[in-house]
């Protein structure tokens, strides 16, 4: 039941038009508390947020500050590999692992971006996703030295750090 209401509430705003990712990756640093680093990658801004919070909150403040912002849909490699470079080059050592916006969709093998995007790339870490106790539902990625890029699905209400996708 928790993973309906879960899945409800992204699909209910699974109409926002993915952003187009073209040109050169810039990085600022930003004044804000909360928000370590900031990236734009054409069009695009990605925001860092190094205080950790459970999948659904992470979504949620995503979506409260920035238009059309969402945990951050990643569609190819060079993009898997910009937003590692943005959490591991921040702070100096980066946390084991990042939320990043893909969920399973109704506890099924699928998985779906919470922007509403296709799910067209991943990167998996072998073995993965493996659904441990049927209680992962959410996915983070590997951002410490151990499998860095690579993707594992997590339980939704632990707390990780998180890369945000405007």
């Amino acid at each position: 039941m928790k993973s309906i209401v879960l899945l409800l509430s992204f699909l209910a705003v699974a109409w926002c038009t993915p952003k187009g990712l073209h040109g050169e990756l810039h990085q600022n640093n930003t004044n804000g508390p909360e928000i370590e680093k900031t990236m734009t990658y054409g069009t695009a801004i990605t925001h860092y947020v190094s205080t950790p919070m459970a999948f659904t909150d992470a979504e949620m403040y995503c979506r409260r500050h920035g238009t059309n912002g969402h945990l951050v849909s990643i569609h190819d490699a060079k993009l898997n590999k910009l937003v590692l470079h943005l959490v591991k080059h921040t702070r100096g050592k980066s946390p084991h692992s990042t939320w990043i916006g893909g969920m399973r969709f109704l506890k099924t093998e699928n998985f779906i971006w919470t922007d509403g995007s296709k799910w067209d790339y991943n990167s998996w870490l072998p073995g993965e996703p493996n659904n441990l106790q049927q209680k992962e539902l959410c996915s983070e990625m590997y951002t410490a030295d151990y499998k860095p890029g690579l993707w594992n699905d997590a339980d939704c209400t632990k707390k990780n750090p998180f890369v945000c996708f405007y």
